[in-house]
């Protein structure tokens, strides 16, 4: 059956089945990211983990630390790391958006 064929309700009844397979999906997912977080594996950080991540990098960061010696430590691209850093400090700067995750921050960003 073609999608232009496709009725309203058969439309909705295929969207329900896959929004359903997707949570099943995401919950593998996550069972997958704590036993790799347990077991030492690869760091696979759900979305917190990220977040104190890119507090530590930013740190660093300011700090003094070079980006290559950030990028090396966390195992991230010289411009993923850049990326983080200026992100961070137009967050802080503008105080707008993820102000609330980064807020403790600011005395960093002089």
């Amino acid at each position: 059956m073609k999608k232009k064929d496709m009725t309203m309700e058969q439309a909705m009844e295929k969207l329900n089945l896959l929004r359903k397979k997707r949570r099943a999906l995401t919950k593998e997912i996550d069972i997958l990211r704590q036993r790799l977080r347990e077991g030492g594996g690869e760091h696979v950080a759900p979305n917190a983990d990220q977040i104190e991540r890119n507090k530590a990098i930013f740190k660093a960061w300011k700090d003094g630390k070079r980006i290559t010696e950030i990028g090396v430590e966390y195992k991230l691209s010289l411009e993923r790391v850049r990326g983080i850093c200026k992100r961070i400090e137009r967050i802080l700067e503008n105080k707008k958006y993820h102000f609330d995750k980064y807020k403790d921050l600011l005395p960093y960003n002089i």
